[in-house]
């Protein structure tokens, strides 16, 4: 196949996981992202107004990445190149160019990339290293579960170890409750357990972990299905 060019336009709170999701759509490549805590005060915004009609004064505030417009260009893999690789790395390359926020690393685990923070702004302005949550290792006891309430006790181990909030966002709850896992883990990456989790549904499934700040951090932990199930889930 002939390699041309192709490009993305996205105007959104965060521009990078925007195009991951739209890289998804169009090639049906599994790319999970990992928002970075936002911090610096130049790198939210708070829309309390324009989410509330009337907000009383006491309703924590609503505050958003201030993100803006973002553009991709990229070389078309061939037809049937499974590497994405070169891809990922030129878009973290021109993120990282474009002056928005957080510095992300790609990490590659067989045909599933992750895109995670590596360095974030702290609030007064200096660069700092700052890694994913999910490579918090994590104990869950063996045994049968459905794929939800394995992802829950994920959850769990997470806001226990980090001291900060993890939600579950909006997840397929038919297909993780009628998947079946007999699983658990010893000290172990609670990404490596969450993307079994998730391989036992036989669906094509990837993430969106998106950092919320405000008077209280939290994260929403957002799961989406990329192209048709590969199998028949367990």
């Amino acid at each position: 196949a002939q390699i041309g060019t192709l490009a993305i336009s996205v105007d959104d709170p965060r521009p990078l996981a925007a195009v991951i999701r739209q890289l998804e759509r169009r090639h049906g490549w599994i790319i999970t992202y990992e928002d970075v805590a936002y911090v610096h005060p130049d790198e939210l915004l708070d829309v309390t107004r324009s989410v509330r009609r009337s907000p009383a004064p006491e309703a924590p505030r609503v505050v958003v990445p201030r993100g803006g417009t973002f553009d991709f260009h990229y070389s078309a893999p061939p037809a049937g190149q499974e590497d994405l690789t070169p891809v990922v790395l030129a878009l973290l390359n021109r993120y990282t160019e474009s002056g928005h926020a957080g510095i992300f690393r790609l990490i590659r685990d067989g045909a599933v990339s992750h895109v995670v923070p590596s360095q974030r702004q702290t609030p007064l302005g200096a660069m700092e290293s700052r890694g994913s949550i999910l490579e918090t290792y994590i104990t869950i006891p063996e045994g049968k579960r459905t794929a939800l309430a394995m992802i829950e006790a994920i959850r769990d181990q997470l806001t226990r170890q980090t001291d900060t909030t993890v939600l579950i966002g909006t997840v397929p709850l038919n297909l993780l409750s009628r998947t079946s896992v007999e699983d658990g883990a010893e000290s172990e990456p609670a990404r490596a357990v969450l993307l079994r989790t998730l391989s036992a549904t036989g669906w094509p499934l990837s993430w969106r972990l998106l950092y919320q700040a405000g008077p209280t951090p939290m994260y929403a932990l957002n799961i989406h299905a990329v192209g048709r199930p590969t199998s028949q889930p367990r």
